[in-house]
């Protein structure tokens, strides 16, 4: 009751939504590289591309609106490069 430990949600939760971003990204990334091969534009493939693009959008304005900590960032952001340099 009290004086217990609380339990740390917010960091965990900031982490889970950078590495949902990144995911989304990359995603979308080769999304538009596949779309870039084709003569024509599949309605499919754009309509992907702008369900992906409007995710990635809304997913980044969260992080933002939550004030995602510069640390949990930068973290974020050497666990991605180590998996492109995989």
């Amino acid at each position: 009751m009290f004086g217990k430990h609380k339990a740390v949600i917010k960091p965990n939760a900031d982490r889970e939504l950078l590495a949902t971003v990144a995911r989304v990204r990359e995603s979308l990334n080769r999304t538009r590289e596949l779309a870039a091969t084709f003569r024509e534009a599949d309605p499919a493939v754009t309509a992907q591309i702008s369900l992906q693009g409007a995710l990635f959008d809304f997913l980044y304005r969260e992080a933002r609106v939550r004030a995602v900590s510069g640390d949990l960032v930068a973290e974020q952001a050497a666990v991605n490069q180590l998996r492109q340099n995989r």
